[in-house]
């Protein structure tokens, strides 16, 4: 009986060998986190509290047909937060407010057409004081998109957002990346709905 030898690996070889199992299970596992952490976070939201009052926010975007999805496109806007006037309308102060968290974040189009929005591989929806943009906080997000929805829903986070939503003024950004060039120009709404809890 013949017993036929395993070739021999270099040193080279086996190191890359290592290397290239090593870079696949990494990518797996993230894949892997990626889809718990959406898994999660859409049980999160099927059981998600409503807050005693919501605020609502608006701004609207252009995508313009030559965009490069090799760049992360971020649009951004400074809004009123109408903050002075929520508490008056509903008689209440500023210590009466235990919490705002985001309860949903949607992208939707301008114009009642048929827009594919499997083009956007990632987005990313925050918040922050003008004077300070370190204090960025993320309202919602969407990872490694597969799906052709319209609207487009991000998975709201869970930061409470209240020191944001009290100064008289704040930004609402949107980061997207997009998986090829569009070819056309599109305008869409970035609304984003908050629950507010009370004490």
């Amino acid at each position: 009986m013949i017993v036929k030898r395993p070739e021999k690996w270099d040193l080279y070889s086996l190191y890359t060998l290592i290397n290239k199992t090593a870079f696949q299970v990494r990518m797996t596992m993230k894949k892997f986190a990626f889809w718990m952490m959406g898994i999660l976070a859409l049980s999160a939201c099927s059981k998600q509290e409503e807050g005693d009052y919501q605020l609502e926010y608006r701004m609207r975007i252009e995508i313009p047909a030559s965009a490069n999805p090799l760049l992360t496109h971020v649009f951004e806007q400074r809004l009123p937060s109408a903050w002075i006037s929520f508490l008056q309308s509903h008689g209440l102060k500023a210590e009466d407010i235990r919490l705002i968290r985001p309860r949903e974040v949607v992208l939707s189009p301008v114009l009642e057409e048929r827009i594919s929005y499997q083009l956007i591989e990632q987005a990313h929806a925050s918040v922050f004081d003008p004077f300070d943009p370190s204090g960025k906080i993320y309202v919602g997000d969407v990872y490694d998109n597969l799906e052709d929805r319209n609207p487009f829903y991000l998975l709201p986070g869970l930061a409470n957002v209240t020191p944001v939503l009290m100064q008289p003024e704040f930004i609402l950004q949107l980061e997207l990346k997009l998986k090829a060039v569009p070819g056309v120009h599109s305008e869409h709404y970035v609304d984003v709905l908050f629950d507010v809890f009370l004490n």
